[in-house]
C-alpha cells in the first residue's frame, strides 16, 4: 500500500473565496434585503463583526462545517417526523416581506418550521465554548435577530435553536449539541423588524437594492 499527499485543497479553497458566503445556499438567490445580510452589514458598519470586511480560508471551511450540520439536521427532523418522534419541521421556501416605499422585498429564510405550532428553528455550529449556558444565546445578538425577524414572518413568538459545540467547554473538547427555545415579547420582535425595515431603506439610499 502506497499512501501519498495528493494536494492542500487550494483549489477548493479557491472556489469558495469566489463566493459569498451569504450565497452559497440556493435558498440565498432571491434579490432583496436578506435578514442575515442586513444584520451583518449593521454589525460591519459599527465595527462589531467578528469575521471584519474579509473572509480568511479558515472561516470559510467552518462556513461549510455548518452547513453540513444544517444538512444533517435536515434529514435528522424528517426521520423524527417519519417515526412520529417529533413535530414535522421543514425548510420553507424564502419568504419575501414587502417594505413600504422600497421596491426590493425583506427576505426571510429560516432554517426550518413547524408549520404546526408556529414555531422557527435555527441550526447553528459554532467552536465557542457553551461553559455559559442561556447565556451564551443571550450573547448572541445576532442570532436572536435573525430569528426574531423569521417569528415575525410567521406571525409567532417562539425560535428553537439547535447548536452544536464542536468543542463543548472544552472540559473536555468533545462535541456537544444544546437545543434552547426563545420565546420572545410581541415589542422584541416589532423592534427588531423595524431596525431592519430601517437598514434596508438606508441601504437603498445608499444605491444598494440586494445583500
Amino acid at each position: 500500500m502506497q499512501i501519498e499527499r495528493a494536494g492542500d485543497g487550494a483549489d477548493v479553497l479557491e472556489a469558495l473565496r469566489s463566493l459569498d458566503p451569504a450565497l452559497q445556499s440556493e435558498r440565498f438567490k432571491d434579490p432583496g434585503y436578506h435578514v442575515s445580510g442586513l444584520l451583518r452589514d449593521i454589525q460591519e458598519r459599527s465595527g462589531k463583526s467578528k469575521y471584519g470586511k474579509g473572509i480568511d480560508d479558515t472561516t470559510q471551511l467552518r462556513f461549510q462545517a455548518g452547513f453540513s450540520w444544517e444538512m444533517a439536521l435536515e434529514r435528522a427532523f424528517a426521520l423524527l417526523a417519519i417515526q412520529k418522534l417529533g413535530p414535522e419541521i421543514i425548510r420553507p421556501p424564502s419568504l419575501l416581506m414587502p417594505v413600504p416605499g422600497l421596491s426590493s422585498p425583506l427576505i426571510c429564510s429560516p432554517d426550518g418550521l413547524d408549520e404546526l405550532a408556529g414555531v422557527i428553528h435555527e441550526i447553528k455550529l459554532t467552536w465557542q465554548s457553551d461553559k455559559a449556558g442561556e447565556d451564551y444565546v443571550r450573547g448572541r445578538w445576532d442570532w436572536l435577530h435573525q430569528a426574531g425577524a423569521y417569528v415575525y414572518a410567521v406571525s409567532g413568538t417562539e425560535a428553537v435553536f439547535h447548536v452544536f459545540h464542536v468543542n463543548a467547554d472544552y472540559k473536555p473538547p468533545v462535541p456537544r449539541v444544546n437545543k434552547w427555545r426563545v420565546i420572545y415579547q410581541q415589542a422584541e420582535i416589532d423592534e427588531t423588524w423595524r431596525m431592519l425595515e430601517g437598514h434596508a431603506r438606508r441601504l437603498a439610499s445608499e444605491g444598494v437594492d440586494r445583500i
